[in-house]
């Protein structure tokens, strides 16, 4: 480089001499900005940040189940262990004097997938995970994982028993943890189990085989922790505990329907005082050999798939056992990836439309059914079966989408018509909806009529009156729910007949006649006790195309339109 104050002797070179002596310039001025300037830019503290996110969850035991049961799945478990361990541990072997408080009770969660490099990634990006662009995979990493913060300052897991990674928030714990990276990501070797056996042992070597799995676990807060605590001021009680055993004891059955890959999940307890693992429950599900490998193959045509063009149907049997109510249940569950007819209503082509629906045959008792989005959402949808799709659902997957105009309102609309609706007609008939309809014989012609249920089911009515004394909950259809449904529609009458779902005259005129108790060929006029069933109902089609509500203050005249 050319120093300040040399002779130039030709032009280019007294160019490059001032360019040099401009660069070296620059260089000392840039070596000190340091006296003038310090760090600035947007950054959000941590705790905060996790405080922020846990709005968005429930602090509920039963959603930390599914959260963390969601994420076992998505991983390819097989097996998910829950362990209260009620121990207090030695504390004399530890990181630092302020890790001793962690060495208390915790909940321990045991899973028989390590971690791949992916997934240690992914649970440090807040609001990211690690499964984004999959479709075989319904949670992330990083987004649903933060419920532990609910119950926990200091989440840690040991994976393969080779690595231990622990998140320190509060950069309390963890003396190496800082602002940048709070927490610490330890190699487990012999030379680590030897210098820290009081950590190492909180992991429960002795009750699993960890280089098999990744065992996580929660630190419960204390009320001492909870009042210095920025992340959350909950103290996890006992009860909270005996709440999440109690959820896989009532719900379990539910939650394992359509999982992918978990089939047993067990929660356990070690005593304060004991040193064996006390099994309290264990919700198991079972297939055939051959139906197993259907499923296999299955999920691995779904992590392959990139259009749902090509629909792929699957139909199994499977058994769920709960020890807790000692009894076993047999479910038909039929999956289909794609769908059949209508793939470009999809509002995003990119996404893959997939679902299932599950009717119990074992025990033949009523089945609540239910709204799933893989597990079991709080929507109960009436049918005598459970319903499941890749529903576009909120953060904490506990609310469908349904903003008119939205993006995921229309998906879920197009998965209820174009496969949801489809997999309920295959349960009933036994065969997809689009073969179905396609291996209906020829015909000439066809009359229909209305005929009343009373003739054709003579002991319906005697079948409905046993289930009313038998107090089960029994809906009845017919002309006075469907008159009593369509007023209170309050449709935007006068509107266009053709942009309604009764789209023409004949389905007005065939829903009248069903109404008022005739059959298209009857000759009778009108009764009296007609108009008031008329009255306010929003069937009358008139010649401009227009749907009307039926009103005595405004008559119309009949012609052969409305015939």
């Amino acid at each position: 480089m050319a120093t300040p104050g040399a002779r130039c002797r030709t032009p280019a070179s007294c160019t490059r001499l001032w360019r040099d002596t401009l660069s070296w310039e620059c260089e000392v001025i840039t070596d000190h900005l340091s006296l003038w300037a310090q760090p600035f830019g947007p950054h959000e503290d941590l705790p905060t940040r996790l405080k922020n996110i846990l709005k968005e969850y429930s602090a509920s035991a039963p959603d930390l189940v599914k959260e963390v049961l969601q994420n076992a799945d998505d991983a390819g478990a097989g097996l998910l262990h829950f362990v209260w361990d009620r121990r207090q541990h030695p504390v004399k072997a530890t990181f630092s004097e302020e890790w001793k408080i962690l060495q208390g009770p915790a909940l321990c969660i045991y899973n028989d997938r390590p971690f791949q490099q992916r997934d240690i990634e992914g649970i440090q990006h807040l609001g990211v995970g690690s499964k984004q662009g999959r479709q075989d995979v319904t949670g992330k990493y990083g987004l649903g994982f933060n419920t532990v913060y609910h119950f926990t300052d200091c989440p840690a897991f040991l994976t393969g028993d080779s690595t231990l990674c622990v998140s320190d928030p509060h950069l309390y714990y963890v003396p190496t943890a800082t602002t940048e990276k709070p927490g610490s990501m330890f190699t487990v070797n012999t030379d680590f189990k030897k210098n820290f056996p009081d950590i190492y042992d909180t992991f429960l070597p002795s009750f699993f085989d960890l280089k098999q799995g990744v065992l996580f676990r929660l630190p419960l807060r204390t009320a001492a922790e909870a009042a210095k605590s920025r992340v959350s001021d909950m103290v996890v009680r006992d009860q909270d505990l005996k709440n999440m055993e109690e959820t896989l004891a009532k719900e379990g059955e539910d939650l394992v329907l359509f999982l992918r890959h978990v089939h047993t999940i067990i929660f356990s307890e070690i005593p304060p005082d004991g040193k064996e693992l006390v099994e309290k429950l264990r919700v198991t599900t079972e297939l055939t050999e051959e139906d197993a490998k259907l499923r296999q193959d299955f999920q691995a045509r779904l992590s392959q798939a990139t259009d749902g063009n090509s629909p792929t149907p699957l139909s199994y049997t499977m058994k769920v056992k709960n020890s807790r109510a000692k009894t076993t249940s047999l479910w038909r569950v039929i999956s289909q990836i794609g769908v059949q007819d209508g793939a470009e209503e999809s509002p995003e082509l990119k996404w893959l439309p997939y679902g299932a629906v599950a009717a119990r045959m074992e025990p033949l008792k009523r089945v609540m059914g239910r709204a799933f989005c893989t597990l079991p959402l709080p929507l109960v949808t009436g049918l005598p079966l459970h319903i499941n799709a890749n529903f576009s659902v909120d953060a904490a997957r506990c609310r469908l989408h349904w903003d008119k105009g939205g993006t995921g309102a229309t998906w879920n609309g197009f998965l209820l018509r174009r496969l949801v609706v489809p997999l309920y007609c295959y349960f009933l008939t036994g065969k997809p909806w689009s073969q179905k309809s396609s291996s209906i014989s020829p015909w000439n012609s066809a009359r229909s009529t209305w005929t009343p249920t009373s003739s054709t089911f003579p002991h319906l009515q005697q079948i409905c009156e046993e289930f009313i004394e038998a107090q089960v909950n029994t809906v009845v259809l017919g002309p006075d729910s469907l008159q009593r449904f369509l007023k209170a529609l309050a449709l935007p009458v006068p509107c266009k007949l053709a942009e309604t779902p009764l789209r023409n005259p004949e389905s007005c005129s065939y829903l009248l006649r069903y109404l008022t108790g005739r059959n298209r060929h009857s000759q009778g006029t009108h009764k009296d006790g007609d108009k008031a069933i008329l009255e306010g109902l929003p069937l009358l089609a008139t010649e401009d195309g227009l749907l009307n509500a039926f009103s005595s203050q405004h008559p119309v005249f009949k012609n052969s339109f409305a015939k």
